[in-house]
C-alpha cells in the first residue's frame, strides 16, 4: 500500500498551526548552530548527506530553556518506531562484536528512530542545547481513508538530554498541544520528571564502558594486522597511527554519549 507521508506531514503542520506553534520545513533552519549540527552529523543512512528533519519547532519553556523539537513523519503501516527487547528505542547495537554501532536501517526506516537521530546530532554538535524533544508521527492509507473510524496518526515522543546520558526517554500521553504556549508549564513539569534511575544510569554507563573497551581491542587488533602486513617495526608514534587508522567521530560519540 502506498505511503501517505505527505498527507501525514500536512496534518502535523495544520495541527501545530492551530496551536500557534511556528514550524520550520526541511529547507528552513531554526538557527545557524542547529543547522550546522545537522549538516555535520552523519545522515540517517550513515553517509555524509545533510540531515533534513521533516518538521522542526523551537520552544522556550517557562524556566528559560530553549528546546529544539525534531519531528519525523512516515506514512506506512508499522513505521512509527523500532524498539529493542527492553522497549527502548533501538538506534544503537548494544551487544556483540558490533556493539556501539548505529543501526542505520532502523534510523532511516522508522519515524521516531529518525527523529532521535536528529536529536543526537544536535546534542553532540552544539554547545547551546542540552535538551531536545524528538517526535515520530505515522499513519497508513487504510486508517487515513476510513472517515467513519479515522483516528489521529500515531505519535511517539521522546525526551533526549545530556543529563540523561542522551538516552531517549519516552514522553507518555504526548500530543501536540503540549508545544503550545498554554501548556508549556505542563510540558516543563512532564520533562522534569523524566530521568534515568540510578540503576539504569549504572547499567548504561557500564554498557558503554564495555563498548569502548571492545572497540579499542578491535582497533588494536586491526592496527597489529595492518602493521604486520606492511612489515612495520614494533615502535611507532601515536600520531602516525591516527593517520593510518582514522576513527569516525560518530563511532566515538555513539559509544561515549555522556
Amino acid at each position: 500500500m502506498a505511503s501517505i507521508e505527505e498527507k501525514v506531514e500536512d496534518w502535523v503542520k495544520d495541527t501545530l498551526k492551530s496551536y500557534h506553534v511556528r514550524t520550520f520545513s526541511k529547507t528552513e533552519a531554526i538557527n545557524e548552530e542547529i543547522d550546522n549540527a545537522l549538516k555535520t552529523a552523519p545522515s540517517k543512512q550513515g553517509g555524509t548527506g545533510r540531515n533534513m528533519p521533516d518538521i522542526q519547532c523551537f520552544i522556550q519553556l517557562p524556566n528559560g530553556n530553549h528546546i529544539p523539537v525534531m519531528i519525523e513523519v512516515k506514512g506506512s503501516k508499522g513505521k512509527l518506531e523500532k524498539l529493542d527487547t527492553h522497549n527502548k528505542l533501538h538506534n544503537i547495537q548494544t551487544s556483540g562484536k558490533n556493539a556501539g554501532s548505529p543501526l542505520w536501517k532502523n534510523i532511516n526506516d522508522y519515524a521516531a528512530n529518525g527523529a532521535v537521530h536528529y536529536a543526537h546530532a544536535i546534542l553532540e554538535n552544539t554547545t547551546s542545547y542540552t535538551h531536545v524533544i524528538a517526535i515520530g508521527v505515522n499513519d497508513d492509507e487504510q486508517n487515513f481513508q476510513s472517515s467513519s473510524t479515522w483516528k489521529h496518526p500515531e505519535i511517539s515522543a521522546w525526551y533526549v538530554s545530556s543529563g540523561n546520558l542522551q538516552e531517549p526517554i519516552r514522553i507518555d500521553n504526548f500530543d501536540f498541544s503540549y508545544l503550545s504556549a498554554n501548556f508549556l508549564h505542563s510540558l516543563q513539569e512532564k520533562l522534569r520528571l523524566l530521568s534515568l534511575t540510578e540503576s539504569e544510569r549504572t547499567t548504561l554507563t557500564k554498557q558503554r564502558e564495555n563498548t569502548i573497551e571492545n572497540s579499542l581491542i578491535a582497533l588494536n587488533e586491526a592496527m597489529h594486522k595492518n602493521l604486520q602486513q606492511q612489515k612495520v617495526g614494533s615502535f611507532y608514534r601515536a600520531g602516525s597511527l591516527l593517520q593510518v587508522f582514522p576513527l569516525h567521530k560518530q563511532i566515538i560519540k555513539g559509544t561515549l554519549r555522556y
